[in-house]
């Protein structure tokens, strides 16, 4: 089986412009068009940086409804090919391939470019952190190189995986905190095999090689639990915590989410299951209830770990987006008031609820009066 990572340069978006550009989202560039790339843009690069390289291009503010349409065929192509796949985003993510052959990929890429976008640069290999790898460092590690009209794909065969796989750097390992990284760089710990064992379990998170988690973009949010010990909490349990979790990382982007995915890991093979709905919710409610529908699947044994991808966000104010129980953040007064209505509270109870006169100490200044004692 092969996993093949691969991300999408130049993409034939809604209302592409035509003077030189590139999309821009939080100061960093998320694409390019063919020109800025020939010149040294590259996402995630900084918007000096890309200025330097790109000074005739314009940078492009992101926005989620410009890639609606590509996202949609993107994904309806690789539901109708794919055994497994995961698009995290417009220009990224992951699929697997029985025994991929070039001719195959040459195919598959020939149908992609230029139709949905310029340039594909992709890693294959046995499995999802390899094959990041061999896309980030394929061209360092001198690995054997697909190329052809559009694309390039990096190739680290299995028997070569051993060799590598030590010098996987921690940045790509996925499940790993910032401040987990942070605490190995201050070891000189930078890459897995510079990690000693009797770390890993704790830095690491069970790092193998084997399948892990799906690739992960700011398009998605990412929730995952391990159990210690058997009695430390039931599927209930620990699926309520991550399901808030997710309704706070929600609220605090201003988002509603459409697809989630679970996988179970234990000493099986990781299980999977993906579920997509019509409508984006960020309600805590139904929140909840599309976590906890995942119990209807349970994973075949007692499991060491589960994890959760919410995918497909959502903005507030999207007519795809259920109103949910609580206010975007930047006050929203429609979505109050549908809220409060929904609720049964009325305005006047509203602002009642925000008087409490056991707030004040008795030494408090009330109207320039003395508290009560």
């Amino acid at each position: 089986m092969a996993v093949v990572v691969w991300r999408l340069i130049g993409l034939n978006f809604t209302a592409r412009p035509n003077t030189p550009y590139w999309i821009e989202r939080d100061g960093r560039v998320c694409d390019v068009d063919a020109l800025g790339w020939k010149l040294g843009v590259r996402p995630d690069m900084d918007h000096a940086v890309a200025r330097w390289h790109y000074p005739q291009g314009t940078a492009i503010p992101w926005d989620s409804h410009r890639f609606t349409e590509i996202e949609a065929n993107l994904r309806t192509w690789l539901r109708q090919r794919m055994e497994r796949f995961e698009q995290a985003s417009p220009w990224g993510g992951w699929w697997e391939w029985p025994a991929l052959r070039f001719k195959q990929f040459e195919q598959q890429m020939a149908e992609i470019i230029p139709n949905w976008a310029l340039q594909i640069n992709a890693g294959v290999a046995s499995n999802l952190l390899l094959a990041k790898a061999a896309l980030a460092l394929g061209e360092a590690w001198s690995l054997s190189l697909w190329s052809g009209p559009g694309f390039q794909a990096w190739i680290l065969p299995p028997s070569q995986e051993a060799q590598w796989y030590p010098q996987i750097p921690l940045s790509l390992v996925e499940g790993i905190s910032k401040e987990a990284i942070r605490q190995c760089n201050l070891r000189g710990w930078k890459t897995i095999g510079q990690v000693p064992i009797s770390f890993r379990q704790k830095f690491l998170l069970k790092l193998k090689s084997e399948d892990t988690a799906s690739q992960r973009s700011p398009e998605t949010i990412y929730v995952q639990y391990h159990w210690e010990l058997a009695a430390e909490g039931g599927f209930v349990e620990v699926l309520t915590r991550l399901a808030t979790q997710i309704t706070e990382e929600l609220q605090r982007r201003a988002v509603g989410f459409q697809r989630l995915e679970v996988t179970w890991r234990g000493p099986w093979t990781p299980v999977r299951h993906q579920r997509e709905w019509p409508m984006a919710t960020g309600e805590p409610g139904k929140v909840l209830l599309r976590v906890l529908d995942f119990l209807k699947s349970p994973p075949p044994g007692p499991p060491e770990a589960i994890e959760i991808l919410a995918s497909g966000l959502v903005a507030w104010g999207s007519e795809q987006l259920q109103w949910g129980f609580f206010r975007p953040s930047g006050g929203d007064k429609v979505g109050k008031q549908r809220s409060d209505v929904r609720m049964g509270i009325n305005r006047r109870e509203a602002m009642l609820q925000f008087w409490d006169p056991w707030r004040f100490s008795p030494s408090a200044d009330l109207n320039g009066k003395k508290g009560f004692k």
